[in-house]
């Protein structure tokens, strides 16, 4: 289901005039490699190793985090009809640097994890809240907004969709890990 929404969220702004750009060119392989992968995960090795599992899960998110990227760069250039290429720099810079962050922090959370250093006071009340003023925020702008604003605020939706889909690509790195460990121990011979 989840593969479902993702899709739709990142190819429903192609759709919309002009269609076949070079946005759509870029982010289409991407894609199809993500979708034909999972369609063979999911059918193929439900049951096998973890690690493809792992490897599968981290390509995506940083295949959907990408498609925001591009998803942004779109609705940009075409919607508000920005011309220069400082724009694209600007967030490209942002883009890397806010993965290269986020990556390094769920790489921390997830070893913290394994050495069962986790904190256990957290709340989840205040994102229940957010949630809540999100709908209501979204459904003012709707009404009020013009084209303009809602294409600013649909790169601001697309912008945090790419910074929580970029939080998996943190399974690459915990996958090639796995698999540095995996092969340390072959060569020393405990598997």
């Amino acid at each position: 289901m989840v593969w479902v929404v993702i899709n739709f969220m990142i190819l429903t702004p192609f759709l919309f005039p002009p269609t076949f750009t070079i946005y759509l060119y870029i982010i289409l392989p991407f894609l199809l490699t993500a979708n034909i992968w999972g369609g063979w995960v999911f059918f193929c090795k439900p049951n096998e190793p973890r690690l493809v599992h792992i490897l599968y899960n981290g390509f995506m998110g940083i295949t959907f985090s990408f498609g925001s990227f591009i998803v942004i760069q779109k609705i940009a250039y075409t919607f508000i009809k920005i011309e220069t290429p400082l724009f694209f720099i600007v967030t490209f810079v942002l883009y890397i640097f806010t993965i290269y962050k986020l990556i390094s922090i769920g790489m921390k959370s997830f070893l913290r994890r394994l050495n069962n250093e986790e904190n256990d006071n957290i709340k989840i009340s205040p994102i229940v809240y957010l949630s809540g003023l999100g709908y209501i925020i979204g459904q003012i702008c709707v009404g009020t907004l013009s084209q303009n604003g809602l294409a600013t605020v649909l790169i601001l939706v697309f912008s945090l969709l790419a910074v929580v889909f970029s939080i998996s690509g943190a399974y690459i790195w915990v996958y090639v890990d796995l698999k540095r460990n995996e092969m340390d121990g072959m060569h020393n011979g405990q598997i």
